[in-house]
């Protein structure tokens, strides 16, 4: 089910010069989005890509049992949208801001066109970024053999990573909602397979909190048998973009 197009944690626009990052914006002006707000529904017509600048914004599809299911929620860095420079493409997922504001640079085919006449670095960086997302695809690969309680737990270390606010100790507070139906479809398994590995974790003292609202130790998560190995995410690191 987890086929909808996003790439997470780029550092494009870190890439880019100050006059390229004008062109950009120029040709592609930011845009300001409210909780609740749509970016795209699922089955329109894929006509944007956006660069999320501030912000959460949720990925979900309606499954075969016509509930909405979650598959992830992306923040600032992150792109999402898919097959925006293809004439007859669809959106696989519907984009839906969580967050009380939401700003995005929105890009569509014709943009992207000029761009790569105006300011050739914006594509070549954006290229180069695909690649490192490619690579990155191939590590995710390694992690799907994994049983379900050390997928959980690299995902969990993810989410530290990128939205993880210093608790205290090895301890960090996950600064969004997290709920076990977007973990599910993380990790590839059911919620219930997933509540039950949250639970083993919460007897061993890893993780605190109910209802999405967690803290976790990314210390002990990342000593955990092939918790480490993939994500290679200690407490200084899963906490170093925070404090930047």
């Amino acid at each position: 089910m987890n086929s909808a197009w996003f790439v997470r944690d780029t550092d494009l626009l870190l890439r880019l010069r100050p006059e390229d990052v004008n062109t950009l914006q120029q040709i592609c002006p930011y845009h300001t989005y409210q909780a609740g707000d749509v970016l795209y529904r699922q089955g329109e017509q894929a006509t944007h890509l956006h660069i999320i600048l501030e912000g959460h914004v949720k990925l979900c599809m309606i499954g075969a049992d016509m509930q909405q299911h979650v598959l992830a929620t992306l923040g600032e860095n992150d792109f999402v949208g898919e097959s925006f420079l293809s004439a007859n493409a669809r959106y696989r997922a519907e984009a839906i801001v969580t967050s009380d504001r939401a700003v995005t640079c929105p890009i569509t085919r014709d943009d992207y066109l000029q761009l790569a006449f105006r300011a050739p670095r914006v594509v070549l960086s954006f290229t180069e970024v695909l690649a490192s997302h490619l690579a990155s695809c191939h590590d995710r690969l390694g992690v799907t053999a994994y049983p379900l309680q050390a997928r959980v737990v690299h995902a969990l270390l993810e989410e530290a990573q990128r939205f993880g606010r210093d608790a205290g100790g090895a301890w960090v507070t996950l600064e969004r909602s997290l709920y076990h139906d977007e973990l599910a479809a993380r990790v590839n398994a059911t919620r219930v397979s997933v509540t039950e590995v949250i639970s083993n974790l919460r007897q061993l003292g890893l993780i605190q909190g109910t209802r999405g609202q967690y803290q976790v130790d990314v210390k002990g998560l990342a000593a955990l048998p092939q918790g480490q190995s993939r994500t290679a995410i200690t407490r200084e690191t899963a906490l170093s973009k925070r404090r930047s």
